[in-house]
This record gives C-alpha cells, structure tokens and sequence, in this order.
C-alpha cells in the first residue's frame, strides 16, 4: 500500500510532501496523508468488500465478459471493471437511471463501504430480470409454464440477455454510485486535513497549475491509485473535488495504478534514500520455506 501511495512521485515531480492519498483496488480502500516517504497517517480504510471486488462481482453478474459492444472492443479480454468502465464509455449510459442507496451517508467519519451498493446492485439486476421474464412469460401459440420468479430460480433454465441500453444504464448507475460514495468520503478526508493543518490550500493565482510547468506544485495535492482509480469517471468526479479545494490532483498513468513491480522498486528506492529500513547484517535475516 505504501508503494501504491508513492508511485505519483515516480510519474509527478512536482509532486510534494504533504498530499492525501486515496487507494482503491480489488484489495483495499484507504485515504491517507503521506507527510514524508515513511511517513502516513491513516484518515480512513475500507469496512467491508473492496470497491474492486464488487465491480467484478457485478459485471461477472451483468455477463460483460461475454459480451461483444463493437468489433474493436472483446470484453472477455479485460477485467471487469474496465469491461464496466467500456459499456459505460461507448454505449453512453445514463449514470441516474437507476437509483442506489448510498451508503453511511450520515456518518461523519472517512471510512468506505461498498457492500450495500453491491447488495442493492443485485437486486435491482433481479428485478430487471424478473420484469424481461414477466413480459417473455407467454408467447404466442404457447402456454404459460412458469411464473418469472420460478424461471429465475431454477438454475437450469437460460434467462433472456438484457438490452444493452439497459445493462449500459446499470454500470452506469453502479459506477455512479460508487464514485459518489468515494467522493463524500474524500471531501471529509480534505476538510479535515485542511482544517488540521496537515493539507495545505493552493492560495495562488495559476490554479490548477498548468501542466508545462517545470515548479514544485503549489500548495498540498490529491493523489489517487490502485486499479479502481483509473477509472476515468472516477478519476473526473475526484479531480473537481480537488478543484473545490484548491488543491492539486494527481493520477499515475493507468498501467501503474495496478499491482507493478515498478511501483515495490520504486519504493524500496525512496527508502534507500532516505537511510530507511535498511538491513546491513544480512545473515541476521532467517528464512523459512512456506
């Protein structure tokens, strides 16, 4: 997780200590302010499923994978939260068509928490089913052999695929959800840090600084990574919430926001020089098989 915060200084060299940083994966959800490379102090973490695991959960359960949206685009060749990510991008989908509870939105701590947007996913993945099974109930010449519910339940029996304008309607709204989930989460991270004093406020003219520039940013920077911040809506709604503070928003390039050896190199890197965890007496070590 440490590698994951630090990788935007790899990419960002006007990047600078202190900034917030937010992780989301198939793993882990945390925000946190990284003051110094050995150096974090932990705002909020993730209470039950990661965001990544149920957006896989979710697509496997929409059949994304099997899907095919153009001749350029084979869904079953990536993961599913790009294949969600896909349908939403090229088929436009309406991220308010369907409405989904969002979650602790009353607490006022930083903590994350994706398991009732997945439960409410499903179930509205259901009734959708339910309601295309109800009108394919009875067909013409045929007669009524089971309601939807019993069709649905039997596992042997192959439910009709939903229309692509709807199932693009659904990542959407699911998409959405979670963004705005992660988003109130962050604006109190921010508040907080802010009015702490371990964030500080871009107070200059040139903001957003401008991407020629070659100077230190500006005041304090949110830095989001892990495989779940490449998603590009995600990524958008974060950058405004960034912008509505006055701080700086940073993103690594997608093929290091995933699990990389890049990003362990990099760290051990910044540990070394720093003169951080370095062991000298390497026989002091043992090792033992698994």
């Amino acid at each position: 997780m440490e590698a994951h915060a630090l990788t935007a200084l790899l990419t960002e060299k006007r990047l600078r200590f202190p900034f917030i940083v937010l992780l989301l994966s198939g793993g882990h959800s945390l925000i946190a302010v990284v003051r110094g490379v050995d150096d974090f102090v932990l705002l909020g973490t993730g209470l039950d499923a990661s965001p990544g695991a149920i957006i896989d959960k979710l697509s496997r359960r929409l059949h994304l994978p099997s899907l095919r949206i153009s001749p350029d685009h084979d869904l079953s060749c990536v993961s599913g939260g790009r294949a969600m990510e896909l349908i939403y991008q090229i088929l436009k989908g309406n991220p308010r068509a369907y409405s989904l509870p969002l979650p602790r939105s009353v607490s006022r701590d930083c903590d994350f928490s994706f398991s009732g947007i997945h439960v409410a996913a499903e179930r509205l993945i259901e009734r959708i089913e339910l309601d295309n099974l109800s009108r394919s109930d009875i067909h013409e010449g045929e007669e009524f052999v089971a309601s939807a519910e019993e069709r649905l339940m039997n596992t042997n029996s192959v439910l009709p695929r939903l229309n692509l304008s709807i199932v693009s309607d659904v990542c959407a709204s699911i998409q959405y959800t979670i963004s705005k989930h992660i988003c109130r989460k962050t604006q109190r991270a921010i508040e907080f840090a802010l009015s702490n004093g371990l964030l500080v406020r871009n107070s200059g003219a040139e903001f957003p600084c401008s991407d020629s520039s070659e100077s230190a940013f500006k005041g304090s920077s949110l830095v989001v990574s892990g495989g779940v911040g490449a998603n590009q809506l995600i990524r958008d709604n974060l950058e405004r919430v960034a912008a509505h503070y006055k701080i700086n928003f940073v993103a690594p390039p997608p093929s290091l926001c995933t699990d990389n050896g890049v990003m362990i190199a990099w760290n051990g890197v910044l540990l070394y020089q720093k003169g951080l965890r370095i062991i000298s007496d390497i026989d002091s070590l043992d090792f033992e098989t698994k």
